[in-house]
């Protein structure tokens, strides 16, 4: 397969441990759709700690020109990632694949470990949200049987 980008051929192997197809001279990758959010979670796993949940992603600049797919050569098209501008990528809907550019990896890496520490903060939150309100529960479950109690004379 070459590169839609400057015709070299591809290079299969790896990538952090997931398997893509990356172009030798211009650093894009092409991987499987379905290998995105392994391949981000690997890229991520030390990013997630240190990224600023308030630090704003610039938006990476779209490389000009028509890109095919390296598989069935018929032209990809260009989507949001994750529902964002910010990021532009190329997909091919046929064969599941998508083509991302240098610059568009690092960006994805730090979208997504903000993603999921933003996730996670939520995680937690909620989680000590229902802790206190059961904990409330348990208390007024108590004062009520004790004012029951009190009441009916069984005290």
């Amino acid at each position: 397969m070459e590169c839609p980008r400057c015709s070299q051929d591809l290079v299969q192997g790896s990538y952090e441990g997931v398997e893509v197809h990356k172009c030798p001279q211009c650093d894009g990758v092409l991987a499987s759709q379905r290998r995105l959010i392994p391949l981000m979670t690997q890229l991520t796993k030390s990013l997630g700690q240190h990224v600023d949940l308030d630090q704003p992603i610039p938006s990476v600049p779209d490389v000009p020109g028509n890109v095919h797919c390296p598989v069935c050569r018929q032209q990809m098209e260009n989507f949001g990632y994750m529902g964002t501008n910010t990021i532009m990528l190329d997909r091919c809907a046929k064969d599941w694949v998508v083509w991302i550019d240098p610059a568009e990896l690092g960006a994805m890496a730090v979208l997504f470990a903000r993603t999921n520490k933003r996730t996670d903060a939520r995680h937690q939150f909620y989680q000590q949200e229902l802790r206190d309100m059961t904990r409330r529960v348990d208390r007024l479950l108590v004062a009520r049987a004790l004012a029951s109690g009190f009441a009916s004379g069984a005290l």
